[in-house]
């Protein structure tokens, strides 16, 4: 055996299936979709697999391919009842390849590149380790929004995209090497604490914005700013744990709402020259801190702030 047909396994009863090392590609189409039986798969001849092929199972536990490189376009997509996986030599993984599954964590050491939406909405998702990822292939989507996922290993990815972690449970956003963030990318992610983006140097509108109908709404407490040349629109709104921010030199402009949070006490700016938008929203604190005659200062003065 070197293929399977179309539908092949759609309306079998068995209960697992390993499948011969002459089988190395099971390409695109439907050859295991809607099954209820199948508990577990695998096989260790399958190196790539196609789109749609294992989609919407309501059955399967386990899938087993020691090395597979390549899986198409939702390949996994709703499969509901997949919790367990073990692809070690993985390399590339399709647009939504594994959303609404319920795995509980995945381990990707040689993962490269990462498809658009390719953990949404996997509500059992805790934990994913991908210390070589660095390509998100679409950069206009998200890859883990609304997903479980609170521990998240990417150190090399260079360009976070649109929504990519949108209303996530994450805890740390630790992205050392990300040189670029799209907007929206960490937005309503309510149990945010902490932030490593060292390279980052423009923070886009609502990059951070909690949901401020959410009863917690964001916990993050720190951000450092210190390469960050522009603050966007509602970048920190909503971060009501946020008690203290340091602006840089390097900062020329923060935009409207950018500090609209009301744990806010005080603001230190250290650009006498910073153009703050004007409006009461933009450093909604205490305090401002800042120089003489600076536009810190004028903004204080017209707003009534210490």
């Amino acid at each position: 055996v070197t293929d399977i047909g179309e539908n092949a396994f759609t309306k079998e009863t068995l209960i697992g299936i390993t499948l011969p090392d002459s089988v190395t590609e099971i390409s695109d189409g439907y050859k295991f979709k809607n099954n209820n039986t199948i508990r577990y798969i695998s096989g260790n001849g399958v190196v790539t697999i196609g789109s749609y092929n294992f989609s919407n199972m309501s059955g399967i536990r386990y899938v087993d391919f020691p090395n597979l490189e390549t899986i198409g376009s939702s390949a996994f997509r709703q499969s509901s009842t997949l919790i367990s996986l073990n692809f070690p030599k993985l390399k590339t993984i399709g647009n939504n390849a594994f959303m609404y599954t319920q795995i509980f964590e995945f381990v990707g050491p040689e993962v490269i590149d990462v498809g658009l939406n390719a953990f949404a909405y996997c509500n059992s998702l805790d934990k994913v380790y991908l210390p070589k990822a660095e390509n998100i292939t679409n950069k206009r989507g998200s890859v883990f929004t609304s997903s479980s996922i609170a521990d998240l290993y990417m150190p090399n990815i260079k360009a976070i995209p649109l929504r990519f972690c949108e209303n996530t449970i994450l805890v740390k956003a630790d992205f050392p090497n990300a040189e670029s963030i799209a907007s929206s990318s960490f937005q309503y992610c309510n149990y945010l604490k902490y932030t490593n983006l060292p390279k980052i140097t423009d923070i886009p509108e609502n990059a951070f914005i909690s949901n401020m109908s959410y009863l917690n709404t964001t916990t993050i407490r720190e951000y450092y700013l210190d390469n960050v040349v522009t603050i966007g629109e509602n970048a920190f709104a909503g971060c009501t744990n946020l008690t203290n921010v340091v602006i840089p030199e390097t900062v020329n402009s923060i935009g409207d709402g950018a500090f609209n949070c009301t744990g806010l006490n005080s603001i230190y700016i250290y650009n006498a020259e910073t153009e703050i938008f004007d409006s009461a929203d933009t450093l909604k604190c205490s305090a401002i801190y800042g120089f003489p005659n600076s536009t810190a200062e004028d903004y204080a003065d017209k707003y009534g702030i210490e």
